[in-house]
């Protein structure tokens, strides 16, 4: 039986059918349980919540869907063509042997859905975030989806076209069971190749940097598997043959915001691919500023930078808490995994632009080793902080930060004291700290333009990256400095 929700009542709907309810768009309803098989409604659905429905057999061509909420449903054999699909979110759905010819699907969240032998023929899925799917043994005649989020999504038994991989950020080879890849020629025709052949797709016909990007990606399963298709890709600066109108520019830098979040919040990318994301989206938002003929892309990436800056300023926090455990301090021990030479380190430093650090001595620490360094000033310091961290998923972030850091207290010769015992001079973040002086500097306000530049940490994804396979973490200061 099918049951409708107004306001707090729960009724049965005549005959089980949508019909049945007198309206041709069915708004802000909630239903549940089975409707009747072999039925057909030609109206809309805005605005509403499907919980636990069983959808057999029933024609919803023509039927629009837009702003609705559909969890745990169902969708057997039915038709769902000539139709659109907007800001909806489908959440442990199952859409079995249905057909979607000629529907559009934007802007659509779709969660640990399944979508078994059905007909995507001539189907336009665009902008959309699908997450934790499987897509088995249905029939494509093009691309399939673009521009969206793919994450942790399976297709298996199915014809593909290189466009899926190109056109998209989050599918990797290991998502793809026995599919048959196919290209689109300059006559819109398909042709197939071989898997092997996609690594050498580049070799003839140009490939912009996102492009290049989703192909590294699909083959290492790493955002920095390719170090050099990252760094490109990851500055907007480099998108004109990718996104040449305003709001195509717009949806990418969210889209690829999106994914570097998801990437991250997995623990699947160090924090350094965001400041790096970062850094450049606020330097796009300072151009944009000034051109109001462009104030829908300045919106994009000024709430762009706010998702990012999230995550940033939780890195700050945890840099500023660790630097606050050294101030007083002359030395910072680090694990690492390397050899016992302490040029080694000190070469790696100031190719990373360390500043003024002395290796004092390495030693063996159970498998990594301990390294322990002298800085000279406070900025030092916090650039010793930064690197490390800059180069740890969330997860280590996180671990590290569990470590519990206190702040080591002042020796009289680094801080000078206030005539009321206050603290001299506060350096801060941006972060309410209950630490009283007289006089506060907050970074930030001194240093607007660039977070990494202001650490010292402009630097390229494969130093990056390399500076991730040395340095492994922080090691809590002595007690008695």
């Amino acid at each position: 039986m099918l049951f409708s929700t107004h306001g707090d009542q729960n009724v049965h709907v005549p005959g089980d059918r949508f019909e049945a309810l007198g309206l041709a768009d069915l708004r802000r309803i909630r239903f549940s349980g089975r409707a009747q098989s072999e039925q057909t409604f030609a109206g809309n659905f805005v605005e509403c919540l499907f919980d636990g429905v069983e959808l057999d057999k029933i024609n919803f061509s023509n039927c629009d869907w837009k702003d609705c909420r559909v969890y745990n449903t169902t969708f057997i054999d039915c038709e769902l063509g000539d139709a659109s699909f907007i800001t909806n979110l489908f959440d442990q759905c199952s859409f079995i042997q249905c057909k979607f010819p000629n529907t559009g699907i934007s802007d659509c969240s779709f969660r640990n859905c399944v979508f078994e032998d059905c007909d995507l023929s001539n189907i336009v899925m665009k902008s959309n975030r699908i997450e934790r799917s499987r897509f088995s043994r249905c029939s494509t005649s093009n691309r399939v989806i673009e521009s969206s989020l793919l994450i942790d999504t399976s297709w298996s038994g199915m014809n593909l076209e290189v466009g899926l991989i190109l056109g998209n950020f989050g599918l990797e080879r290991s998502n793809v069971q026995a599919c048959v890849l196919f290209e689109k020629q300059p006559d819109r025709s398909l042709r197939e190749i071989t898997w092997s052949d996609l690594g050498r797709i580049g070799g003839h016909r140009p490939l912009s940097p996102i492009e290049t990007f989703r192909l590294a990606f699909f083959e290492t399963g790493d955002a920095d598997g390719d170090p050099d298709a990252l760094e490109q890709a990851i500055n907007p600066r480099n998108w004109t043959s990718e996104a040449i109108i305003e709001s195509s520019f717009g949806a990418l830098l969210n889209s690829f915001a999106q994914f570097l979040l998801a990437l991250f919040a997995a623990n699947r990318l160090p924090v350094y691919g965001l400041l790096r994301f970062h850094t450049h989206n606020f330097a796009l938002l300072e151009w944009l500023s000034g051109k109001p003929e462009f104030s829908s892309l300045y919106q994009s990436a000024a709430g762009v930078h706010l998702s990012v800056t999230r995550e940033v300023d939780a890195y700050a926090r945890a840099v500023q808490e660790i630097v606050d455990a050294h101030t007083n301090l002359l030395h910072i021990r680090l694990e690492a995994d390397g050899p016992l030479d302490p040029s080694y380190y000190e070469s790696l430093f100031r190719e990373a632009d360390g500043g003024q650090i002395r290796v004092d001595w390495v030693r063996p620490r159970n498998s990594p080793v301990e390294v322990s360094l002298n800085f000279f000033d406070y900025a030092t310091l916090l650039s010793i902080v930064a690197l490390v961290l800059a180069t740890r998923t969330k997860f280590e972030l996180s671990k590290i930060q569990s470590m519990g850091w206190i702040a080591s207290p002042p020796t009289g010769d680094r801080n000078g004291e206030a005539a009321n015992g206050k603290q001299l001079i506060a350096f801060r973040t941006g972060f309410s700290l209950d630490r009283p002086s007289e006089y506060e500097i907050n970074v930030r306000t001194l240093l607007p333009r660039s977070f990494l530049l202001d650490l010292h940490l402009c630097l390229n994804i494969s130093l990056f990256k390399r500076v991730r396979g040395v340095l492994i973490g922080l090691l809590l200061p002595p007690k008695d400095p």
